[in-house]
């Protein structure tokens, strides 16, 4: 443990410093990452990295959550949105004894539908079909008797029409669990990587959607409840969600997070 925990000291101060400052209001490419593929997930609000069960979804947005206990299963989600924007997601994992680790395999795909193609005069040009993937591995392995920590790779598709993007990224997870006081908390530091090629070949580089999380649950010891409580944006003190056209109208510095008036 004392050389895990530097270990993720130096991913949250070096990733911003590498990637340079991340932004809030939908400034980050691949915001997709960020949309959960299980129903329990969903359920949860979407962010909880600390609820350990035999659910595969929990494992395929935070690794460490992946156990000995889910070798052999596969998870499978789907869902429909409005406009006929659809979600598919699966993923199944596995024990490798010899050494004593998890390993966990999943896609995550978005189909946004047909959308009608138009040039910049509004002459209907035909039809696309926008979509958006990403391929995962994940990793986890245990620490004695209580600790845990996973990580998952991912690549990173984007197909829009003419305009294509790609990319990679990386999570990793540490997770602490006492049976005795059913006491579950884990830190996440999440979508670390960079975008390889961009949507036209021209524009700069893009960030991806880093966050840094940090969960608890805590199951009630005569009752079959648990309580999570999930923190994000932790590596941001102002985490104001910044639109161009709307501080301009309010007056909204937003270095400052107030009105500039």
């Amino acid at each position: 443990m004392k050389r895990i925990i530097p270990i993720f000291l130096c991913l949250v101060w070096i990733n911003p410093i590498l990637l340079k400052a991340q932004t809030l209001g939908g400034n980050a490419v691949f915001n997709f990452l960020n949309q959960p593929i299980s129903a329990k997930q969903a359920s949860l609000g979407g962010l909880n990295i600390s609820s350990i069960g035999k659910d595969l979804g929990m494992a395929f947005y935070n690794p460490a959550l992946l156990r000995d206990n889910m070798h052999g299963g596969v998870n499978a989600g789907f869902y429909s949105f409005a406009q006929g924007l659809q979600q598919y997601g699966l993923n199944t994992a596995f024990h490798v004894e010899k050494y004593k680790s998890n390993l966990s395999l999943g896609v995550q795909y978005l189909d946004y539908g047909n959308l009608t193609q138009t040039d910049a005069a509004g002459n209907i040009l035909g039809t696309f079909q926008p979509k958006d993937y990403v391929i995962q591995l994940g990793f986890s392995k245990q620490y004695h008797e209580r600790w845990w920590y996973g990580v998952n790779a991912k690549f990173i598709g984007s197909n829009y029409g003419q305009y294509q993007s790609n990319g990679i990224g990386f999570d990793v997870g540490l997770t602490y669990h006492d049976e005795e006081s059913e006491l579950q908390a884990s830190i996440l530091v999440k979508n670390m990587g960079a975008q390889l090629k961009t949507y036209d070949g021209l524009q700069p580089k893009e960030e991806l959607p880093f966050d840094l999380q940090m969960g608890i649950t805590k199951r009630l010891a005569k009752a079959p409840f648990q309580f999570s409580l999930t923190a994000h944006h932790l590596h941001r003190w102002n985490i104001l969600y910044s639109d161009s056209t709307f501080n301009q109208l309010e007056a909204i510095d937003p270095n400052k997070g107030n009105s500039g008036a």
